[in-house]
């Protein structure tokens, strides 16, 4: 990136998160829309993720937004690393590159941080049965900052794909 790239990148990814995070984490009234819609949301992430448990643990079940079983967890916002994968995402698209290969990434990003928090929250479910007292470490600190951490490698890893062929010169 060079000359006015480095601020066009940051003002785009700075607008692009700061609407979409607005629009999440707005506090929506009840029986609104939009209330309505991340509920629903919310629910779904708790039955994909009680539906990883059940399979290994025929006692959880999924009421709502509460997985149940040896130890009862209730996702709401932020369990869902919506947060993060905002960031990853308008990182993305604001990053110079073509926009197919924005769209790639974002979706393939978008997705593997989905299917590693699904496996964060299985991970509390374990946490929280067999050694309760690393519970809240784990929920707060030490599972989000490996989430963040994929995030950022991934975005890495994007930029070195993302990146145009250097023009190659040639000594006469």
């Amino acid at each position: 990136m060079g000359g006015s790239q480095p601020f066009k990148f940051v003002s785009v990814f700075m607008l692009t998160a700061s609407v979409l995070l607005g629009i999440y984490y707005f506090p929506y009234a009840e029986g609104t829309v939009m209330k309505d819609w991340i509920s629903s949301y919310l629910h779904a992430y708790a039955a994909v993720a009680g539906a990883v448990l059940h399979w290994l643990d025929a006692s959880v079940r999924v009421h709502g937004q509460e997985i149940v079983g040896r130890y009862s967890l209730r996702i709401v916002r932020t369990c869902d690393a919506m947060d993060v994968e905002i960031l990853f995402v308008s990182a993305v698209l604001a990053w110079p590159a073509p926009w197919r290969c924005k769209a790639v990434a974002a979706i393939a990003g978008a997705t593997m941080l989905l299917v590693v928090n699904v496996a964060r929250i299985c991970s509390l479910y374990y946490i929280g049965i067999y050694v309760p007292a690393y519970f809240q470490v784990a929920h707060h600190e030490l599972l989000p900052a490996l989430i963040l951490v994929m995030a950022v490698g991934a975005f890495i890893l994007f930029t070195a794909w993302a990146q145009p062929p250097s023009s190659v010169s040639s000594a006469a």
